[in-house]
């Protein structure tokens, strides 16, 4: 006990440390005023919505105009400087990628360049000013300790994608080990990375996990042999995917500790993340959301659901404005129980492309087959494809012969998606997917066909 104690006491201490000391000196170094933003955002988080909205306005005005002075792209897409801010083009992946040059703010002021991972279709490459990704750390330290949590509390990232793994050098291990995290790279999703990766995690022993929900539920039920209660984690962060309610709900019983939902996107910034209630409260001292109804583009009024539109307020040199995000969600008007006066995110329902299509052209989101699957314990991974509105394929890796189950899932999958529908269940050992890609587990090809 006294090893424990004493192993306790040192993991505070060190996390003390990184908190006060030397993550705010790494920021200060990288010229990123990121500890002057927290103690903003700590006050910000419990404004009233009039001064919030007040600041929304100032910092929008401010954007508005150097956008409109510096950047010829919106000063022609524009016309003229808005005096409505609706006035304003929504604006999409796809056009900022047709204007990339265009866009390009001058290098010598600065900016670090990133892209997006291409998950849904090509890479978009972006600028981010020192600025913007101070707001976006500080933020997320906020939230942090919404948790109790801090920089510095040992944290194991779980992470696909080679926009990280492929420039992490010696010299950003040798930074990770002093801020007391650690990158563990995922190439395929499959029984013998899932079963070296969690041996890497138990010896590691982190408090916070961070990573795709998709690739920490194919962790755990690759390693149902193993012992998980090895691991001994405070949180688990997930991003990058839809996290799932039957998905949280496994990860939290499995786990024992709480499944925290983040939102964002490379290009746009950090947009959101879960509260202890489950709320996703909005990031909004640095981040407008606007749901706007997809065909129209006009704005829905809160509680409707339709496509998310984010502005980034410190988007300065590379202007994220109106900026359609692919995914689809809901503003709430409510109040939430942590105290917290950031807005709501109410519903977050992943891409427009997530959703499949019944008999009647009646949209279905994956959720649905989630709840389907979680009734069968004996599939380890799935995956439905609609080919056609009439021909729908499902893939199935089973921990052992599923031909018991076959017509009960099969009937489950009818009734979902209408008696005139070919539903054909295929099985195999084991779905490998690639772990750079963010996993979809529905897969509407006559959606992609649209949009080539």
């Amino acid at each position: 006990m006294q090893s424990l104690a004493g192993m306790s006491w040192r993991s505070a201490l060190r996390e003390k440390m990184v908190a006060r000391f030397f993550f705010p000196l790494h920021e200060c170094l990288k010229g990123h005023p990121t500890t002057y933003w927290l103690k903003i955002f700590q006050q910000a988080q419990y404004w009233s919505k009039d001064r919030l909205k007040d600041w929304q306005q100032q910092q929008l005005r401010n954007l508005l105009a150097d956008t409109y002075q510096h950047h010829a792209f919106y000063r022609t897409l524009w016309n003229h400087l808005p005096g409505d801010f609706y006035e304003i083009p929504v604006v999409n992946k796809q056009l900022l990628q047709m204007h990339a040059h265009a866009l390009k703010p001058p290098l010598n002021l600065g900016f670090q360049t990133g892209y997006t991972s291409g998950s849904s279709g090509t890479p978009l490459f972006y600028y981010q000013s020192q600025h913007r990704i101070a707001r976006d750390v500080a933020a997320k330290w906020r939230c942090l300790q919404w948790f109790d949590l801090d920089m510095g509390s040992r944290e194991a990232v779980v992470w696909g994608s080679p926009l990280e793994w492929q420039r992490y050098t010696w010299l950003h291990r040798l930074r990770d080990r002093a801020m007391n995290t650690r990158l563990f790279p995922v190439m395929q999703i499959d029984q013998q990375n899932m079963h070296t990766l969690f041996g890497n995690l138990v010896q590691y022993q982190p408090e916070i996990l961070m990573s795709y929900p998709s690739v920490l539920e194919q962790v755990i039920k690759l390693n149902s042999h193993n012992n998980i209660k090895k691991l001994r984690l405070k949180a688990v962060l997930t991003t990058a995917e839809e996290l799932l309610p039957h998905t949280q709900k496994f990860l939290e019983k499995t786990l024992r500790c709480p499944v925290i939902n983040s939102y964002g996107a490379r290009e746009a910034g950090f947009i959101a993340q879960a509260c202890p209630q489950g709320n996703l409260h909005i990031m909004a001292e640095n981040m407008l959301v606007e749901i706007i109804q997809p065909e129209t583009d006009n704005v829905l009024p809160l509680g409707h659901l339709g496509d998310i539109v984010v502005t980034n307020l410190s988007s300065y040199g590379y202007p994220i404005i109106r900026y359609r995000t692919g995914d689809v969600g809901m503003l709430s008007e409510e109040l939430c129980a942590c105290g917290i006066q950031l807005p709501i995110l109410k519903k977050l329902e992943g891409r427009n492309t997530d959703f499949l299509v019944d008999e009647k052209n009646k949209k279905i989101h994956r959720a649905q087959f989630s709840a389907i699957f979680s009734l069968f314990p004996m599939v380890n991974q799935f995956k439905i494809i609609q080919h056609t509105a009439r021909r729908i394929e499902v893939l199935c890796a089973p921990k052992h012969c599923l031909s018991e189950n076959m017509h009960q899932l099969k009937e489950k999958m009818q009734h979902c998606f209408g008696e005139t529908v070919e539903i054909t269940i295929l099985t195999c050992d084991a779905l490998v997917y690639d772990a750079k890609i963010k996993h979809r587990f529905v897969e509407n090809r006559m959606l992609l066909r649209e949009s080539v």
